[in-house]
């Protein structure tokens, strides 16, 4: 069950795309969570984070701790790597949602590149 505070699961879909305020200091994985066989596999780390719009989403993994995308590596073009976008647990570990990324509407005739989509 999705906890009742903090931020709400994402409803992500492919085709989207995410500016990642906070991309838990740009850990991405190479196996989604259904798939880490009990140890997650790193992927390139990506660097400079805070801000970067990541996209387009490929596929959208929901497991019960997390909701995972996988995108093409922003820095390493070929590499396509799973970012957590939410979890169900806080850095302390209580049952609170916690957003890693936010959906973002890519508008690329624009000079300011993307904006905030709710919030």
């Amino acid at each position: 069950m999705d906890p009742v505070r903090g931020d709400f699961r994402p409803r992500l879909v492919p085709g989207d795309w995410l500016r990642a305020p906070r991309l838990l200091q740009g850990r991405c994985w190479l196996l989604p969570p259904s798939d880490n066989s009990g140890q997650a596999v790193l992927g390139p780390r990506i660097v400079d984070s805070d801000g970067m719009i990541i996209g387009p989403v490929l596929e959208v993994e929901h497991t019960r701790r997390f909701t995972s995308v996988l995108v093409e590596h922003p820095q390493n073009a070929g590499t396509w790597v799973w970012v957590n976008a939410w979890t169900d647990r806080n850095a302390r570990g209580r049952h609170r949602g916690v957003s890693f990324c936010r959906l973002c509407r890519v508008d690329w005739w624009r000079d300011d590149g993307a904006t905030m989509v709710g919030g």
